[in-house]
């Protein structure tokens, strides 16, 4: 997990090895650049992990949800990602940073995290890219990180927070889905 995740922009992808586990690499074209770990089958308790560090990402809170940032082993939290009802939301560091996690085209099949400008860091492209087909039986996307993404000390924790939202609503969408045909089949 030592490689850069600067490097090829165009050849990073978010893959699910085994369609059975909740477990995903980022790789580029030199090997794993980061991964991303639930620790249950059921659950929000996730570790992501890459050159520059690890942190656990929880989701809390019914009424005022919201996902928290750890580094990994470290109690006080380094952020706090708020979501929006209609998708999207803002992450907080500690630090005083602060990103725009949004859809960037109009069929939501295309997410960032934003600088406080409103300029994109990165583009996650859910599906199996323009370089290879999707495996519908696993969960994949593609990375480009923009100009104003690359070198930012931060990048490799909003690209595994940008993973761990999108699993996230992937899961809740199946939730929603299974509930309403059950509904209506009763």
């Amino acid at each position: 997990m030592d490689t850069s995740p600067t490097a090829d922009a165009a050849q990073l992808h978010w893959v699910q090895p085994r369609a059975s586990e909740r477990q995903f690499e980022l790789r580029s074209q030199e090997g794993v650049v980061a991964s991303l770990r639930f620790e249950k089958a059921c659950g929000s308790l996730a570790t992501a992990g890459s050159h520059a560090g690890s942190w656990t990402f929880k989701r809390a809170g019914f009424l005022n949800p919201r996902v928290t940032i750890r580094l990994a082993g470290a109690n006080p939290d380094l952020g706090v990602f708020w979501p929006r009802f209609a998708g999207g939301g803002w992450l907080d560091l500690a630090n005083g940073g602060r990103f725009h996690w949004k859809s960037t085209n109009l069929w939501s099949s295309e997410w960032g995290f934003l600088n406080a400008r409103e300029e994109p860091l990165f583009v996650l492209r859910l599906g199996g890219g323009r370089q290879k087909p999707p495996d519908l039986l696993k969960t994949q996307a593609s990375i480009e990180i923009m100009p104003r993404g690359q070198g930012l000390p931060e990048l490799p924790l909003l690209m595994a927070l940008a993973w761990y939202l999108t699993i996230l609503q992937k899961e809740d969408a199946t939730v929603a889905i299974i509930a309403a045909t059950s509904a209506a089949c009763s």
